[in-house]
């Protein structure tokens, strides 16, 4: 009995992944409908076909807020597109020191 309970709980850890997130085209859906989906799980995979790079995808994370960040990132907006516009604004986390930014460790005298 123990063996199935083991057994049964395993199997039950190994289907269900923890954290998964779903990904999504992001340009087979409204920027409302991209923004509540990210508003909705916190989280989400956003992919559509790449700006620069005509016929590459391009996949990457949009959150919520900044609460959905890892620590030394910041949350800044950026666009991706959608079905009804090419520039659909979402937020997107990024290191600090991105965007030309500097960021400087200060440490207090001994």
């Amino acid at each position: 009995m123990r063996t199935f309970i083991l057994a049964t709980v395993t199997a039950i850890a190994l289907a269900v992944p923890a954290g998964a997130i779903e990904r999504h085209v992001s340009t087979s859906m409204t920027c409302q409908a991209v923004q509540a989906t990210i508003r909705a799980e916190g989280a989400a995979l956003m992919q559509h076909e790449s700006t620069v790079a005509a016929g590459m995808t391009v996949s990457d994370r949009y959150v919520a807020n900044e609460h959905y960040c890892l620590s030394g990132e910041r949350v800044v907006d950026t666009t991706i597109p959608a079905s009804d516009t090419p520039e659909c604004r979402v937020k997107a986390c990024t290191p600090f020191g991105g965007h030309g930014e500097t960021c400087y460790r200060y440490q207090t005298a001994p």
